[in-house]
C-alpha cells in the first residue's frame, strides 16, 4: 500500500511588525497608541507552553471598525522564554489583521519606526517564519 503525503502551506491573512524597544510593554503601548491614534488595551495574556512549562506574553488589542483592521502588540520575551525564537532582536511584535494592504502595513511601519520609543522596526513576511502559526491564536 502506498503512502499519500499532504503538503499542507498555510496562508496568512496578517502582516507583523517586529520591533525593539527598551521600554516596558505598557509604556512602549502608550506611545503607539499616541502616535498611531489608535487605542489598545491590555488583553488576557497569551499562554504558550514548552517542554510542560507555561510562559505568559502579554498582549494589548484594539479593533478599528471603520476600516475593519485588527492591531495587536505582543511581548516576544517572558523571563527567559521567547514567543517567537527565531526573531531573538525584537522585544515586541505588531500584529495586523483584517483589511490590511501593503499601503497600510508600509504607513505603520514607517509610523512605528518614527516613534520616540522604537530603536527599530522591521517587517517579517509571515510565510517565512517557521512558527507564523504562534500568531494564529484569535
Amino acid at each position: 500500500m502506498s503512502k499519500s503525503i499532504l503538503q499542507f502551506e498555510p496562508e496568512y491573512d496578517f502582516g507583523i511588525i517586529a520591533i525593539s524597544s527598551h521600554q516596558k510593554d505598557y509604556r512602549l503601548c502608550w506611545f503607539l497608541n499616541r502616535d498611531l491614534k489608535i487605542q489598545m488595551e491590555r488583553g488576557k495574556d497569551l499562554e504558550l507552553i514548552q517542554n510542560n512549562e507555561s510562559a505568559y506574553f502579554s498582549c494589548f488589542h484594539f479593533s478599528d471598525e471603520v476600516i475593519d483592521v485588527h492591531y495587536s502588540l505582543i511581548e516576544n520575551f517572558s523571563g527567559s522564554t521567547l514567543f517567537l525564537s527565531e526573531v531573538k532582536q525584537a522585544d515586541f511584535f505588531f500584529k495586523i489583521s483584517g483589511e490590511t494592504n501593503a499601503q497600510l502595513e508600509s504607513t505603520l511601519l514607517s509610523q512605528i519606526k518614527n516613534c520616540e520609543v522604537v530603536q527599530t522596526a522591521f517587517k517579517l513576511e509571515p510565510e517565512q517564519l517557521k512558527y507564523a502559526s504562534k500568531f494564529l491564536y484569535e
